[in-house]
C-alpha cells in the first residue's frame, strides 16, 4: 500500500464527510482502487487502528549483549 498527497480536488471518500481529500491511499493488485481521505479522517482512522494493532519495540543489540553476559555468569 502506498500513500500520496492528492494532486486534484476531490471529496473525502468517507460517507458523510464533506472535506476536500488531502491523501490518496493506493493498493495495487487485480482490482486497483484509490481511496481519497481528508486529514481529519486519516487521523481518526489512525486512532482507531492503533487501538487494534500496537507496534512492538525493536530489541536493542546492546541489551541483548548484556543479557548474554548475565546468562554466561550464572
Amino acid at each position: 500500500m502506498e500513500v500520496y498527497e492528492c494532486s486534484h480536488k476531490v471529496k473525502c471518500d468517507f460517507a458523510g464527510c464533506r472535506n476536500v481529500a488531502r491523501f490518496t491511499f493506493v493498493k495495487k493488485g487485480l482490482l486497483r482502487r484509490d481511496i481519497c481521505l481528508c486529514e481529519e479522517c486519516v487521523n481518526e482512522l489512525y486512532d482507531a487502528a492503533k487501538k487494534i494493532k500496537v507496534p512492538k519495540a525493536v530489541a536493542s543489540p546492546f541489551k541483548l549483549n548484556k543479557r548474554l553476559k548475565k546468562d554466561e555468569k550464572q
